[in-house]
Order: structure tokens, then C-alpha cells, then sequence
């Protein structure tokens, strides 16, 4: 598995490894032959893992841990994939990047989202890994949604998806006892989202929510959540919902 991945992201001849002193954000110019690939990108695929939100407050990540996962890469312009496993995986939110760590040398970098099928993590408390992909209705919701990676929590005919973006603060702090911030800032803004066929619908994790979102179903769903006592205000409990609509 080393060896293919490292045959599609490095040449044969130098790996750039990741310096301890400084964090260079040029790409990596030893990229091996996959010029198709290249051209789909329109530019930079990769980036060494850097330190550009360095004195920031808050982080860019989806998790900020190093979490095990596989990343599926475009391999050509007919939709070919190839998947990379055993690696350890964060998403930048933020820039819409991923960051893997390469097997056995360890090596370190940002992977651009253009190239990118999908990914997976394994992300506690939930038992099998959470598939991040782009959904085909996301730019009719929000074009600024168009891009990005949603979280697939629970993949049936209505999907339980969940994004997070991350809002930059410039600090504005003027001294005295002025109002402001005295520290850049990435905000957390988490939202889920209800995906049926290409249709994105804003959601809540609340039992409101989902009867509205679901009006066809509701007299079935509230005997449901009576029944198995669900408080509705976590994921897992969601997920009991959607799966028990599959069965209506």
C-alpha cells in the first residue's frame, strides 16, 4: 500500500519531509507523472503540512486530532478512484484541505479537495468510520456549500449530514477598555442537514426539526420516539429515527 501511494504522490527520486524549524507552503515538486490528474487540479494537488494559523486561537479542523482513516484521489479525468488506507487523517475546514500522514515515513502534508473523491475517519462514538464526501445538491442550497466535505452520519434514503465551517475573527482589540478581540479567532459553526435525493434541508437536533422536515411521517415518528423514550437532542438519537423511516 506505501509504495502505491507513494508512487502517486512522490517521484521516485526525493520526498520533501517535514522540516522541524519551518513549514514551507510552496508545492511539492516531485510529483510523479499523473499530468491528467494534474491539469483536472488546475494547479497545486499538494502542500507540505505548514504553519499558517500559527498564534491563532481555535483551530481549522473538522476534529483536531489525528484520526485513522483512507482518502479516495481522483486518478483521471474518467472518474477513476484509487483508495489510500492506514493513514492518519485531519480536515481543514477552513482552507478545504486534507491533511494526511504518509505510512512508514511519516512525512506530512495537505492534500488540495479538488482531487479528492472522498475520506473516511474513524471518529468515536461512532462504530464504523464517517465517510466525508461533496453532495451533488449542495450548490442549489448554497453555492458556498459546493466544494465542501459533509460528514455522512447516516447514509439511508434521508442521510443525516453534518458540515462545520469555520468563521475567521480578526482581532480588533484597541487597548483601554475598548471592546474587541485581542487575538485572531476561528469560530466554530456547525450545521446538520437532512439529504434527501439531491435536496439539502437545514435541520436542528431537535424533535421539532425533524417532524417538520419529515410532515409526511410525523404521527408514525412521534409514536416512535414515545416509544424508545428519545430525547432527540443528540445524533445517535437521529439516527434511530431515519433508520426506523426505512422501514415505513
Amino acid at each position: 500500500m506505501y509504495s502505491s501511494f507513494n508512487k502517486l504522490f512522490f517521484s521516485t527520486s526525493a520526498l520533501l519531509l517535514l522540516g522541524t524549524s519551518s513549514f514551507a507552503q510552496n508545492t511539492l515538486s516531485g510529483l510523479t507523472a499523473q499530468n491528467n490528474v494534474n491539469a483536472a487540479a488546475g494547479g497545486s494537488m499538494f502542500q507540505t503540512f505548514d504553519n499558517r494559523y500559527e498564534g491563532v486561537r481555535g483551530n481549522p479542523y473538522f476534529v483536531d486530532a489525528w484520526l485513522p482513516g483512507s482518502i479516495t484521489i481522483k486518478k483521471n479525468n474518467v472518474g477513476s478512484t484509487e483508495e489510500f488506507k492506514n493513514l492518519k487523517v485531519k480536515y481543514d475546514v477552513h482552507g478545504n484541505q486534507v491533511a494526511a500522514v504518509v505510512p512508514e515515513t511519516k512525512d506530512t502534508i495537505l492534500i488540495n479537495a479538488n482531487i479528492i473523491s472522498s475520506f473516511k475517519v474513524e471518529m468515536p462514538p461512532h462504530a464504523a468510520p464517517i465517510e466525508f464526501r461533496t453532495l451533488p445538491g449542495a450548490r442549489t442550497a448554497d453555492p458556498k456549500l459546493t466544494d465542501i466535505f459533509f460528514a455522512v452520519l447516516y447514509d439511508g434514503k434521508t442521510k443525516l449530514v453534518k458540515s462545520v465551517s469555520k468563521q475567521f475573527i480578526k482581532a480588533n482589540f484597541k487597548g483601554g477598555y475598548s471592546a474587541g478581540n485581542a487575538y485572531d479567532e476561528l469560530v466554530d459553526q456547525s450545521q446538520y442537514y437532512l439529504v434527501a435525493g439531491n435536496g439539502l434541508v437545514k435541520t436542528k437536533l431537535t424533535k421539532k426539526a425533524l417532524l417538520e422536515a419529515l410532515p409526511a411521517q410525523q404521527e408514525k415518528l412521534k409514536g416512535f420516539i414515545a416509544s424508545q423514550k428519545l430525547l432527540m437532542n443528540t445524533e445517535a438519537d437521529f439516527i434511530k429515527v431515519l433508520a426506523y423511516t426505512e422501514t415505513l
